[in-house]
């Protein structure tokens, strides 16, 4: 295992996590006298929510996403505070508080960041008027194939690291720091503060990069669901200080928090464009 990290540093641990789950249910699936468990799920998805393409592209894709954040993130601060389980402490990377538990931060971040989603979600309402699947998903009966899903996923991520990379570091430049600069008020960041920054970041950073590889590729609706999942709780883990998800460490954008002007998406990337920085954030701040 010890010669496998440096790899794995490189690799997006919720999709290490689906193939073991995806094999657990290739080996369950016959035990509970079904062909396919994702199949199944996804038939109960459609039986439930019908045939209107845009309660999917529009209603569930948005409940489904915001859901997900807010359950993740509040999930990783009530561990926190609570510290369940017993050594959480142990899986910390920041080494100073969160600044969102100053003054009225809380309330800020959960106010500037359900503004952003309720915009996306008025957006997809604008236009789903002109085209009910303006993202180009397929919504078909069948669920791909593992193989395709993983692919699908694989590209997709390397699309949305690209995009985020670029875009990102653009935001960091003097003429346009003034769009990112509410992302910075947090050095030592919190999970819900993934999304907390201004409407057109939220729009050009967050969003635009994790749906241009689903349209390039016209990925199943089923693979966009994983792909989304998988974008949010790695960004929920990457700004909440814990290393939660064992292969993937937070640290890296720690540093980006706690520096500014390094490690603007994964390590690799940022090694790849000279701008990765691995020292621990704050820590010779901490020891003068």
């Amino acid at each position: 295992m010890q010669n496998l990290k440096p790899i794995l540093a490189y690799v997006n641990p919720v999709h290490c996590y689906y193939v073991i789950i995806y094999y657990v249910s290739v080996f369950l699936a016959p035990i509970i006298g079904v062909e396919s468990i994702w199949q199944l799920v996804w038939d109960k998805i459609r039986g439930t929510l019908g045939d209107d393409i845009e309660v999917y592209t529009v209603w569930f894709m948005n409940i489904y996403t915001i859901v997900i954040y807010w359950i993740f993130g509040l999930a990783i601060i009530a561990m926190e505070k609570l510290e369940i389980p017993k050594n959480i402490k142990s899986y910390q990377i920041r080494t100073k508080p969160s600044e969102i538990e100053q003054g009225n931060n809380y309330y800020k971040v959960i106010r500037d960041v359900l503004r952003n989603q309720l915009l996306a979600f008025v957006v997809s309402v604008l236009l789903s008027k002109f085209d009910k699947n303006s993202l180009g998903l397929t919504i078909t009966p069948e669920v791909p194939t593992f193989y395709i899903t993983m692919r699908d996923c694989m590209l997709c991520i390397l699309v949305q690291e690209i995009l985020f990379y670029y875009f990102h570091r653009t935001l960091h430049h003097k003429k346009f720091y003034w769009l990112h600069k509410k992302h910075h008020e947090f050095t030592s960041p919190a999970s819900i503060t993934a999304e907390y920054c201004g409407v057109v970041e939220h729009f050009v950073c967050n969003l635009f990069p994790v749906v241009v590889g689903l349209k390039m590729l016209g990925s199943h609706y089923t693979t966009a669901l994983l792909f989304w999942t998988s974008v949010i709780i790695t960004t929920l883990i990457d700004h909440s200080g814990y290393n939660l998800l064992h292969f993937h460490s937070p640290e890296v954008h720690m540093h980006h928090h706690a520096k500014f002007n390094v490690n603007f998406a994964s390590k690799l990337l940022s090694q790849l464009n000279g701008t990765y920085y691995e020292e621990i954030p704050n820590k010779k701040k901490d020891d003068s």
